[in-house]
């Protein structure tokens, strides 16, 4: 039996917040993908995070305005870093970041 569009997002979120907290970044998936006053699908301190699943295809594309809604979500001074996430259809999983936050993660870890 195929799982929905909405069970796979669940469980994309399920699997990254424990992979982020086994990182030692606490993390947990939000109660309803980002409603309920909450502004993103994960909660977490260092990350915010926004969650697309799709059954159908296996090219991954972010629309601009994905993606311009999710820098929306990003509190004035915070220092959070914007990530998509992605799963396609063959179940591959694909993280978006700009590039200058990226460097940033490196230059964290090699100081």
């Amino acid at each position: 039996m195929n799982k929905s569009t909405r069970e796979v997002g669940k469980q994309l979120e399920y699997w990254f917040a424990e992979e982020l907290t086994k990182f030692g970044i606490p993390a947990r998936p939000t109660k309803n993908s980002g409603a309920s006053g909450e502004l993103e699908d994960i909660n977490c301190y260092k990350f915010i995070c926004q969650m697309k699943v799709d059954n159908k295809k296996e090219n991954v594309i972010i629309k601009h305005k994905d993606w311009i809604k999710l820098l929306n979500k990003i509190p004035v001074d915070s220092l959070r870093i914007p990530l998509f996430i992605n799963q396609n259809s063959v179940n591959e999983k694909f993280v978006t970041l700009r590039a200058e936050d990226f460097l940033r993660l490196i230059g964290e870890k090699n100081v």
